[in-house]
């Protein structure tokens, strides 16, 4: 985790088509390079709007410095839900995990029936031309 971050917007740029605004911003911290969670939080803080709002496109970091570059896409309207709903969403995928699991388990043995029947029709064939 970054102890001290501080974000600089360059560039800001009317994108009136889309109906959002590009921003290009620079990024000094001390220690690792920021995690895109920590950036968008930050980026929030710093332009004074929801962080909902906000899709990161790029973070670049520049060899052996203490610094990165990075591009953002900020909307007028919301264009994702908050990170505390989505991490509910795993638990209500693991039965169904459970059973393909338990479908794929039997479709073998669905199959070697099938094979069996085969075999003693090349039996009797063989039979039957000698």
């Amino acid at each position: 985790m970054v102890t001290d971050m501080k974000i600089e917007i360059i560039e800001t740029d009317e994108n009136q088509l889309l109906d959002r605004k590009d921003i290009k911003f620079k990024i000094m911290q001390t220690g690792a390079t920021p995690s895109e969670k920590d950036v968008l939080k930050e980026l929030a803080k710093t332009l004074k709007i929801d962080s909902t709002h906000i899709i990161i496109d790029a973070i670049h970091q520049r060899y052996s410095a203490l610094e990165c570059d990075g591009l953002a896409k900020v909307f007028k309207k919301p264009v994702r839900e908050k990170t505390e709903e989505k991490k509910e969403e795993p638990k209500a995928e693991a039965p169904v995990a459970e059973e393909k699991k338990a479908e794929t388990a039997e479709e073998p043995k669905v199959e070697e029936k099938k094979e069996e029947p085969k075999a003693e029709e090349k039996k009797a064939e063989t039979a039957k031309k000698e």
